[in-house]
């Protein structure tokens, strides 16, 4: 194997002789339990049973070339679980209209976010995060409620970012301004209260644990830039200054469909 764990493709294949057959039959059978239900035991035995088995053990001694999974694929995995991820929690929309952006190297998540004017970002905080683990908010929930996202549409629409438990590294220290100045798309408290409900729903794990999301696309009414992190076992909407840049605020870039013309 390599530093990757990964077997390499340029390995020497040979054929087994009757010494090397009888070495491996016999390691097989050692390995084997001495007990097991009746019917598995019966389906093992069967045509189809065998021909399972055997493609199984030629894997491990003619294993395939390795083929890396690209990052484009395991996004498309991620995607295809919204759907199911939404469901849990009652919602239905049209995941087949939905249209993906463009792939950036690194941008392995999508995120799917409701319409607005049914999920507002309270609803989102309490009935989909905080069904699933406790929450902290920083305002009431008219304030957030009226917190403005200009970068995201009012429908159900989708957006990448980076698949990583941190922020952007790429981004840290950066202010919502310089962002801004800088004009990248950054999540928005909404985006990112989702990725961490699926996050959640998919590793039982929590995203910002040791920095925060500074949640650049989105404003409250006062001016404040929303913060997003794990922190004491609950997850927390803050508010930071729009000029505030420190090692631990982060942001997540974004990547959407091009704005129509």
């Amino acid at each position: 194997m390599n530093e990757h764990g990964k077997v390499p493709s340029h390995q020497e294949t040979v054929a087994l002789d009757a010494g090397q057959m009888m070495q491996l039959s016999s390691a097989i059978a050692q390995e084997i339990p001495r007990v097991g239900v009746v019917s598995h035991i019966q389906q093992m035995m069967s045509r189809a049973g065998r021909r399972e088995m055997r493609n199984v053990l030629r894997l491990l001694v003619e294993p395939k070339d390795e083929v890396a999974v690209t990052d484009e694929k395991a996004l498309l995995d991620w995607h295809v679980g919204w759907p199911r991820f939404w469901r849990a929690f009652g919602l239905k929309y049209d995941h087949e209209s939905l249209i993906l952006p463009e792939y950036r190297t690194g941008f392995g998540w999508s995120i799917v976010t409701p319409c607005l004017s049914e999920w507002p970002t309270s609803r989102l905080l309490h009935e989909v995060c905080g069904r699933i683990f406790s929450t902290w908010q920083f305002c009431k929930d008219g304030q957030l409620d009226k917190i403005i996202s200009a970068q995201e549409p009012v429908g159900v629409h989708v957006v990448l970012v980076r698949d990583g438990i941190e922020a952007d590294h790429i981004h840290q220290a950066k202010s919502a301004t310089m962002i801004e100045t800088a004009k990248i798309p950054a999540i928005t408290i909404r985006q990112r209260q989702v990725i961490e409900a699926r996050y959640f729903f998919e590793t039982n794990q929590h995203l910002d644990i040791s920095n925060a999301t500074i949640c650049a696309g989105s404003r409250y009414a006062d001016g404040g830039v929303p913060g997003a992190f794990w922190d004491d076992d609950e997850f927390c909407v803050s508010s930071v200054l729009p000029g505030g840049a420190y090692d631990s605020w982060r942001v997540r870039e974004t990547v959407s469909l091009p704005a129509q013309a």
